[in-house]
């Protein structure tokens, strides 16, 4: 498992590369993809660490692992936030049409982020 999340942490890691190399526009679209993709990076990085603490319990002390499997699902909402923004935007800007659930998915963040995992 943590041999697959290397393999794609690098293959991100080589997407955000190519992509922050090239020349881009700075529009709303960009920015929303720019900082998906560093979520996407960080939420990875939270993913191993949890896995390695989860499989090494005995020698984590529990206290560390529930820091890692709350920062863990807080950068999952995080992304599926962001990745809701993303096509949001996408959609206002080819079609034209304004959005209307951002104050229903920011209510659907700040309520699900605080929650505590079992």
């Amino acid at each position: 498992m943590i041999r697959m999340e290397i393999a794609l942490l690098l293959v991100l890691t080589f997407v955000a590369f190519v992509y922050f190399s090239a020349g881009q526009k700075h529009s709303r679209l960009h920015q929303t993809f720019s900082i998906l993709l560093i979520a996407v990076l960080v939420h990875l990085v939270f993913d191993a660490v949890t896995v390695y603490t989860v499989n090494h319990l005995d020698t984590v002390p529990r206290i560390l692992n529930d820091i890692f499997h709350r920062f863990f699902i807080g950068t999952m909402v995080f992304v599926v936030y962001l990745f809701y923004q993303y096509i949001a935007v996408l959609v206002e800007e080819e079609t034209g049409k304004p959005r209307r659930f951002d104050l229903v998915a920011k209510i659907y963040l700040a309520a699900v982020l605080p929650l505590e995992p079992d």
